[in-house]
């Protein structure tokens, strides 16, 4: 196998309108041979320097000449078969281009659709992250709390002292208590 897939994008016995709703079928062959234009091609320097600008130039006079309506018979008639082959490859190959150009502008398409949906998503899971640490950060602000009123509740004897639950202070009132848990350890009641 060549590894070219000859079927691709127009299959035999398929419709003549692919699936990008780009018709394919050979044109007429209406122009003469530009031979003056054709005299002045060097084949040499074009495969040289890769000179597709001149190839470009001349596309049109190569690819869609009329091979009929001009005298060629002094020419071998498998020679003018091999010529229209070719004017076929060409015409086929630059249906192809216009086939992948159309299907390349489709694709960047829904690429920049899908970047614009991706930064959207990024954006949301950032602000959820951010919402989720400040829930947790909260969240252990308040355990902390509990803990000490907890602490608070359980030190608080018979003789009304309020003990703290980190060091072995104790204190007349809570409010001195929660004064000193502030102060002392950083802990925000």
């Amino acid at each position: 196998s060549s590894g070219i897939n000859a079927e691709w994008p127009l299959r035999p016995g398929e419709d003549k309108e692919n699936k990008q709703g780009i018709q394919f079928q050979f044109r007429k062959r209406y122009r003469r041979v530009d031979w003056k234009l054709l005299a002045n091609v060097d084949v040499e320097r074009i495969a040289r320097d890769l000179d597709y600008h001149a190839l470009q130039a001349n596309i049109m006079n190569i690819a869609f000449c009329d091979t009929r309506s001009q005298d060629f018979s002094e020419v071998d008639d498998d020679f003018i078969k091999l010529y229209r082959l070719g004017q076929y490859t060409i015409e086929y190959l630059l249906h192809c281009q216009e086939y992948l150009s159309h299907g390349t502008v489709e694709l960047e398409g829904k690429l920049r659709e899908a970047i614009k949906f991706r930064n959207e998503v990024k954006d949301k899971l950032e602000t959820k992250q951010k919402e989720l640490t400040d829930v947790k950060k909260e969240s252990r602000k308040r355990k902390k709390m509990i803990a000490v009123y907890q602490g608070m509740i359980n030190t608080t004897g018979v003789n009304g002292f309020h003990k703290c639950t980190h060091c072995d202070k104790a204190f007349v009132s809570a409010p001195f208590l929660t004064s000193h848990l502030e102060r002392r350890h950083g802990i925000v009641v």
